[in-house]
């Protein structure tokens, strides 16, 4: 291999391994156990730290550095001797902290000092730094509420910037002990918990078939068609595909329905029956009424059993309609009474209430 090709492939590499996103760390664990990453020494403060992110503007107020500028302040070491210059951290008036003497190119480690900088501040509860390789600014805030502090990835609390020229980085001071316990699993659960197993998902599969009254007697009432069809369908509905037991139970009728290519109207009486099949198998639920359209065998059975002529059948809503279709479960709690998880479960540690038909942010 000539001498630029390697060149070009240890490149490529090294270039790869640094754009590797590095990993948030957050103050607490899925227990509510402090994971936050110590900037004061052993027992003292603790920080999340957010690669990539930045504060946004509504999270908190800037502060104005103050008690962290002289070099008075460090007597613990923390800030590199390199920071200071004549004494002093220069200051981009009023609000930046200029980093970039220090000369540290590391994202965490330019953070860690931009949060001890925050420490030494009465009022600071987090710092952002601004343009990591180019600018290098720490900037404070505060009057960060409690949430964004426990959580900040949420609504509000901070953004990516990803795409900005040059690296962004966000931490915020940890509170000693969690906000809201009650948004962390206990301990004592960790094991039952993630042995609970998650029910499996109940597919939701349509279908039509299209009736004639063979009678003639009017057979076709829109309030009390649809349930006997339906049960006569659900009834005869083949296996591996067995419905559930409210299966077909929004099943609906629309008399006077006149198919094209029929007799001229009024000679006949049609009418269709939407039906709805609940099955955990939904594939085999979809496919066996994906049948009907060109087989009509038990379908047409059934409903020439309750004395209806067989006109036509649809394919399944799945394949007419092209997307899949399963029940939504509410989940209204996270946690019974005794404290255990009762919430939808989304990974081995954490669990959410899912509610239906409910709006959270009014129009």
């Amino acid at each position: 291999m000539r001498p630029h090709a390697v060149f070009r492939l240890v490149a490529t590499i090294a270039l790869a391994a640094a754009s590797q996103p590095m990993p948030d760390t957050f103050c607490f664990d899925h227990g509510g156990a402090p994971t936050g990453r110590e900037i004061a020494g052993p027992g003292g403060t603790r920080a999340a730290l957010l690669p990539y992110r930045e504060i946004v503007e509504s999270f908190g107020k800037k502060v104005t550095p103050l008690a962290s500028l002289s070099v008075d302040a460090n007597g613990d070491g923390r800030v590199p001797a390199a920071c200071y210059e004549a004494g002093e951290i220069g200051l981009k008036a009023p609000y930046g902290l200029k980093l970039a003497p220090c000369g540290v190119e590391d994202h965490l480690e330019l953070l860690s000092i931009c949060l001890a900088l925050c420490d030494r501040e009465p009022d600071c509860d987090a710092a952002h730094v601004h343009k990591i390789g180019a600018k290098d600014e720490c900037r404070l805030y505060s009057g960060v509420s409690d949430a964004c502090r426990e959580f900040p990835l949420r609504l509000d609390c901070s953004s990516t910037m990803l795409k900005r020229k040059g690296g962004e980085a966000a931490g915020i001071l940890c509170p000693e002990a969690p906000w809201d316990a009650s948004k962390y699993a206990p301990v004592t659960a960790d094991a039952d918990f993630a042995k609970t197993p998650t029910p499996p998902p109940v597919y939701r599969v349509g279908g039509v078939v299209v009736l004639e009254d063979v009678s003639g007697a009017g057979a076709c009432r829109e309030d009390g068609l649809a349930a006997p069809v339906a049960a006569a369908i659900r009834a005869a509905f083949p296996p591996p595909a067995a419905p559930r037991d409210h299966s077909a139970a929004y099943a609906a009728a629309e008399c006077g329905t006149e198919p094209d290519g029929t007799e001229p109207a009024g000679s006949k009486k049609f009418f269709e029956v939407v039906y709805w099949i609940h099955a955990l198998d939904g594939e085999a639920a979809a496919a066996a009424i994906d049948a009907q359209a060109t087989d009509p065998t038990w379908l047409k059975a059934a409903v020439e059993d309750l004395g209806y002529g067989f006109f036509s059948a649809s394919e399944s809503t799945w394949t007419k309609e092209k997307f899949r279709e399963s029940e939504l479960r509410e989940w209204p709690t996270c946690v019974d009474g005794e404290g255990n998880p009762t919430g939808f479960k989304a990974n081995p540690w954490q669990s959410f209430a899912v509610l239906y038909d409910v709006q959270m942010l009014p129009e």
